[in-house]
């Protein structure tokens, strides 16, 4: 039965690369897999921070890891919304269109 949480994946790196990884981490005793998932991580996370995913992203994802996302962002609403605090929507300016 395949691994579900982890999919193999060939990666092609330069040697100097490859071989500066390789010293990170042994310094840090991780295989070098696990160096430049870490990397990865911490590199998303950035990212993470300062933009959130677009709808056309979203769709390019594979359909298991959509889910996941958009289960999130549902739990995350739903204790938004379970909150006791008073619906604080219609207060300020209102514009009208025509």
């Amino acid at each position: 039965m395949p691994n579900q949480t982890h999919v193999r994946h060939g990666l092609y790196l330069p040697n100097d690369l490859l071989d500066q990884l390789r010293l990170l981490a042994q310094r840090k005793r991780k295989s070098i897999n696990k160096q430049i998932e870490e990397i990865l991580r911490s590199w998303f996370a950035l990212k993470e921070e300062t933009r959130e995913i677009s709808r056309k992203e979203l769709l390019q994802l594979p359909l298991e890891r959509r889910h996941k996302i958009l289960e999130d962002q549902a739990k995350h609403m739903a204790r938004h919304y379970c909150e006791d605090h008073e619906f604080e929507g219609g207060q300020g300016d209102f514009f009208e269109y025509e």
